[in-house]
């Protein structure tokens, strides 16, 4: 199996525009992948494997801060999306959100067989059942189930595939 490894830019361009996408430190994607315009992938302190047959479209941000993100075969992810394991310490109100540092939060698995609506965003230690489609803007907190459609803020079921 060929994948792309620690890949620190990919460049495009197309007429007399160019089209970066980043992906750095720690990260493996499939050969047949295919990665949008200005999409980020950082395995920063941890990693992040895509597999066969994904789509990443334009404006996705993919980070791992110091866990694992695992994205299975033939996942679509729409334009806009967040995939981060990481968050912000916030809990000191005398001292800067900023100087409060990262917290890593816990791996997130997406399956295979995924459909994850624009501006979607997975929050840390989520695990996506194959084959369950996360609608346009959802913020997935929680698990969701093998082909289970999830939509809102927060995402919740509201019907399974047949």
């Amino acid at each position: 199996m060929r994948f792309l490894k620690d890949l620190v830019l990919r460049l495009k361009k197309i007429g007399n525009r160019d089209y970066r996408s980043v992906i750095k430190r720690q990260v493996k994607i499939h050969f047949t992948t295919r990665i949008g315009p200005w999409v980020i992938i950082d395995g920063e302190g941890g990693s992040v494997e895509v597999g066969k047959n994904c789509t990443i479209n334009a404006h996705c941000w993919i980070g791992a801060g110091f866990s694992r993100v695992i994205i299975g075969d033939d996942v679509r992810i729409g334009s806009g999306v967040g995939i981060s394991c990481a968050a912000h310490n916030f809990d000191n109100k005398n001292k800067l959100i900023r100087e409060q540092g990262i917290k890593s939060g816990a791996n997130i698995i997406i399956e295979g067989d995924n459909w994850i609506g624009m501006n979607a965003c997975i929050c840390p230690g989520v695990r996506i059942g194959r084959g369950a489609v996360i609608g346009a803007g959802a913020v997935v907190v929680a698990d969701v189930p093998p082909y289970a459609i999830a939509v809102g803020v927060p995402a919740k079921v509201i019907k399974y595939r047949q």
